[in-house]
């Protein structure tokens, strides 16, 4: 039910718009081109849906390959910050990674680590409203802590318990082109890695993403 919904409202809006073109009622040049950059827009958010449909499907059944390695998880922060302050740039948001110098490697997967801090700094720009900052922190104790903390509008208590369900989204009104399933990927990523996560939020002050991994 929830896919169907969730493809449904793209499929409308390509259908209406394809016959508007083939009915002749679209006479101007202008009105053309918008109504397929509406189309090409809609078709690459069914194109994000099903991409990630089939990752989420892949992790639940279990056939995705760990390729274990070395990973320096503060040189990876520091390159994930680098290519997300391009998209935080558009709203003015700064990205502060801070690590202690000397964290020894974990024995990861080096593309799911990076797939999973991804999805958290995205989510943490997107919500998060114009000049403001997302601060990532790792501390090193017997284990690798790290804190993703954004300035955002934060969370209610009842809605936390929800946050890893598949399509839930918290405000529709600031959802973006989000297809409600990276919390869900992300959640089986770090059981994946054999890592822990949580979140913890209040109601206007942030949110921060709390993961740790053994090394």
């Amino acid at each position: 039910a929830n896919v169907s919904h969730e493809f449904r409202t793209p499929l409308t809006v390509i259908k209406g718009s394809l016959e508007a073109l083939a009915d002749g009622t679209i006479e101007s040049k202008e009105d053309n081109e918008r109504y397929i950059r509406r189309m090409l827009a809609e078709t690459k958010s069914l194109e994000r849906l099903v991409g990630d449909l089939l990752e989420l499907s892949r992790l639940q059944s279990g056939k995705i390959a760990i390729n274990l390695e070395p990973v320096h998880i503060p040189s990876l922060l520091f390159d994930v910050a680098r290519t997300m302050q391009t998209i935080a740039q558009k709203k003015n948001i700064q990205i502060n990674c801070r690590t202690p110098e000397k964290v020894p490697a974990v024995n990861s997967d080096y593309d799911r680590l990076r797939q999973l801090f991804v999805i958290f700094i995205d989510n943490a720009i997107k919500y998060s409203p114009e000049n403001t900052t997302v601060t990532i922190d790792l501390e090193l104790t017997d284990t690798i802590k790290i804190r993703i903390q954004d300035q955002g509008y934060g969370i209610s208590k009842e809605e936390l318990p929800y946050l890893w369900d598949r399509f839930y989204k918290t405000d529709k009104s600031r959802q973006g082109s989000g297809t409600g399933l990276g919390l869900a990927i992300a959640k089986h990523l770090v059981e994946l890695l054999n890592g822990q996560v949580k979140i913890e939020s209040e109601t206007g002050k942030g949110t921060a993403i709390l993961l740790e991994f053994l090394y």
